[in-house]
């Protein structure tokens, strides 16, 4: 007889153990009355679910679910076709032409025409809808004088038969595909739009592959499955979304079996990183995003990118990400984020340097340093953070004074240009390198419009005003390169890190997959299976 591995007492407790990892499995799978729910959590309720007034992440990501677009993201951060299954662009690049599926239904059961299109753009762009989003069509013919109220169409947008509608714009713009992926470029019908009125968002009606059933404020939004949806069918019957804006409470709920999918909040990352029964089941992705010391280049003696450069040496990043961060996050090498065309170069960022801090400091006429104000938004971790930019500054000889507003006067701070220094992040409203350059480092964008470190250079403008006009990619992401390394030289920004976000899915969800960008799922890869 072989030899007995565990003491009897040992073989009891391993039993006990068993039975408790059961029972705990299988009173999950009770608690799953049925299969065929999705269940979700959201931090708060969405501003709106009318596409023509989305602005935050839950709305959009909803509002992908409800509706189409004529073009959409795919997993690849490729443009793909949506309501569109074709398109062609003019030499020239100012006609787009998009040829209309013809299975394409309304959630009220009628056919999707061009005129439909039409419609929801021109809304968009009128002002008795108060729409933010105008900007979205701004290039497009007649936008402006339609927005104004001096023509009664907007010239660009061109019904050309049922299936068929046109665009013109007034000028190349290479980037248009990519505006018309985002969540206020989605497609509505005018009938739900005329009968719901301001309560359309109570009431949307779309194509998407779920239709709204229920949106009960501060409690729970559920979506159900549209059946005559005319792509990928969804493989659950509904998907339910429960507001709670702690995120404790959340992950608590997820490991008593109430939710599927849930954020990991800092406290917990260790833990589950570590524990191989959940590990298998946590995903991660690089956002689309950036983190940013942004200086206003204005001032002096930040109006000298040597010491704007000294900055980014004198910040050590990638300890900063490994300890206050906990490894969250990616170090940052320049404006663009990882999987974005044209962040190629420079391949390294700005190393910790403190020597070379100080003696760009001695260059610039500044040997002994000097004193600035550090702006932040009152959060716990933005304090975290700017303790620790504090000390590597003092390290170099820069006194920093932290200054915390809550976000609506910090804001303001900044559009009026008040800070010396500030610590923000920009996240892209979709996937080409165009939307990190143009609103953060454009000259005309200054202050409100999103240029806040009011930096001005003759050089990036004309790199993005050729980039914005290059229909063709592989030239357009050239400039895109030239534009990465000429923002990384001039340092208007101390370029940080890119945000990672953490998720943990029950065993019992499959074909889960986490998009860099929320408005790219369409809810129709998730099934929820047995666990045996």
């Amino acid at each position: 007889m072989p030899a007995r591995i565990f003491p009897v007492c040992n073989e009891m407790k391993l039993l006990q153990i068993i039975l408790l990892i059961f029972f705990l499995l299988a009173g999950c799978e009770n608690r799953r009355s049925d299969f065929h729910v999705l269940k979700l959590a959201l931090d708060e309720n969405p501003t709106t679910l009318d596409p023509a007034l989305i602005i935050d992440v839950s709305g959009g990501s909803l509002a992908a679910k409800l509706f189409n677009g004529l073009v959409r993201v795919d997993k690849k951060m490729r443009v793909i076709g949506d309501l569109a299954d074709s398109w062609t662009i003019s030499p020239d690049g100012t006609v787009y032409t998009f040829n209309l599926r013809r299975d394409v239904r309304f959630h009220n059961g009628r056919v999707l025409t061009a005129g439909d299109v039409r419609y929801s753009f021109e809304r968009v762009l009128h002002p008795e809808t108060g729409s933010s989003r105008t900007w979205i069509f701004e290039k497009v013919k007649g936008a402006k004088e339609y927005s104004e109220g001096k023509a009664a169409r907007v010239e660009g947008v061109t019904v050309v038969d049922d299936a068929t509608v046109r665009i013109t714009l007034k000028e190349p713009f290479g980037p248009f595909l990519w505006v018309l992926t985002m969540p206020n470029a989605y497609v509505v019908p005018a009938e739900a739009v005329e009968k719901w009125g301001q309560d359309f968002s109570q009431h949307v009606v779309g194509t998407g592959p779920f239709k709204l059933r229920e949106w009960r404020q501060d409690y729970r939004i559920v979506l159900a499955e549209n059946g005559d949806y005319f792509a990928d069918k969804p493989k659950v019957k509904e998907i339910e979304y429960r507001i709670i804006p702690d995120q404790f409470s959340a992950f608590a709920e997820y490991e008593n079996g109430n939710l599927d999918i849930v954020s990991i909040p800092r406290s917990e990352y260790r833990r589950l990183m570590s524990d191989r029964v959940q590990a298998p089941h946590i995903y991660s992705q690089a956002g689309l995003n950036v983190y940013y010391l942004g200086f206003n280049c204005r001032k002096k003696p930040f109006d000298d990118p040597r010491v704007r450069r000294a900055f980014n040496y004198a910040i050590d990043r990638d300890t900063i990400v490994k300890t206050i961060l906990e490894e969250r996050s990616v170090p940052a090498r320049s404006v663009l984020p990882p999987g974005l065309s044209g962040n190629e170069k420079p391949e390294s960022g700005y190393p910790y340097d403190p020597d070379m801090a100080r003696k760009l400091l001695r260059e610039a006429g500044i040997p002994d340093g000097f004193a600035i104000s550090l702006y932040q938004n009152r959060t716990k971790e933005a304090s975290h953070i700017a303790e620790g930019i504090q000390h590597y500054l003092q390290r170099a000889g820069i006194r920093v004074h932290i200054v915390e507003r809550e976000w609506s006067s910090y804001k303001e701070a900044l559009i009026k240009g008040e800070a010396d220094m500030f610590f923000l992040s920009w996240w892209a409203d979709y996937p080409d390198a165009e939307n990190f350059f143009y609103p953060n480092f454009y000259s005309a964008n200054v202050g409100a419009a999103g240029n806040k470190t009011f930096f001005k250079n003759s050089a990036v403008d004309a790199l993005i005003e050729e980039a914005q006009q290059v229909s063709d990619e592989a030239r357009r992401t050239a400039c895109y390169r030239k534009l990465n390394e000429e923002i990384f030289e001039a340092a208007p920004w101390v370029f940080l890190w890119h945000k990672k976000e953490f998720v943990v899915v029950q065993p019992w969800v499959k074909g889960y997959y986490l998009y860099p960008i929320y408005n790219a799922d369409k809810g129709t890869d998730v099934s929820i299976e047995t666990v045996r």
